[in-house]
């Protein structure tokens, strides 16, 4: 008969990790080139009465809106001059390739010229018509403004991009946008939701600006880019 064979030998046991060891580090994220760029850019608003007024103006949107603000919105300043700087600055690739795709459409449908840069036009919509905006990257809004100070015709810009910082600190805007798959409709029908809302909102809240407004500085009221009192 044959005879039995020595069991083999157990396949010899892997070294556990040591967690004292140095673990090898994790690749440092590309920096952002336009970071340091776009800060230079926006200026903090600093004046206590603005800052107090806003955070409670912020406090009674959300109330009102029926979404309770988590954290506050840090609110900067830009002059009108920089806001084409700051446009270029917060384009991506995948905002590039957006950009591209709707400017072969337009062409197609003959909704712009064949010569026309589509990007050139946005940006020159953008610095001309922009009066404020919320930029989730960095989760504050930006107002356009001459002087240092908000004035009684910047809040109904303020009032709708309070309502775009609700959207983000409760449903994450950036990760809602970078699920819809590369989908250009999923991402444009996403965007009019938040603009409906944002704009419905403004709307619905003129009460609540005008009350708001009367403890601001009318002598403060300028059109963008403009150096005279309105």
């Amino acid at each position: 008969t044959a005879t039995d064979e020595p069991p083999a030998d157990d396949p010899p046991a892997q070294d556990a990790a040591d967690p004292t060891e140095p673990q090898p580090d994790e690749p440092e994220p590309e920096p952002d080139p336009w970071a340091s760029r776009r800060s230079d850019l926006l200026i903090e608003l600093t004046d206590p009465v603005d800052v107090d007024l806003l955070r409670e103006f912020g406090r009674t949107v959300g109330e009102r809106r029926g979404l309770e603000l988590p954290a506050e919105v840090p609110v900067y300043l830009i002059r009108r001059a920089d806001l084409g700087t700051y446009f270029d600055s917060l384009y991506d690739e995948d905002d590039i390739e957006e950009a591209e795709f709707a400017e072969a459409i337009y062409r197609i449908l003959r909704i712009i010229d064949p010569q026309l840069d589509y990007r050139t036009l946005l940006q020159g919509l953008y610095t001309g018509l922009v009066l404020g905006l919320y930029d989730d990257d960095i989760g504050a809004f930006i107002i356009v403004s001459d002087n240092d100070h908000i004035s009684r015709r910047d809040l109904d810009t303020i009032a709708h991009e309070f309502v775009h910082a609700l959207q983000d600190q409760h449903f994450d805007l950036g990760a809602s946008f970078d699920s819809n798959g590369g989908s250009t409709d999923a991402a444009s029908a996403y965007r009019f939701v938040l603009e409906g809302d944002a704009r419905l909102s403004e709307n619905l809240f003129k009460d609540l600006i005008r009350q708001f407004a009367s403890d601001l500085d009318a002598t403060l009221d300028r059109l963008p880019g403009a150096g005279g009192v309105s």
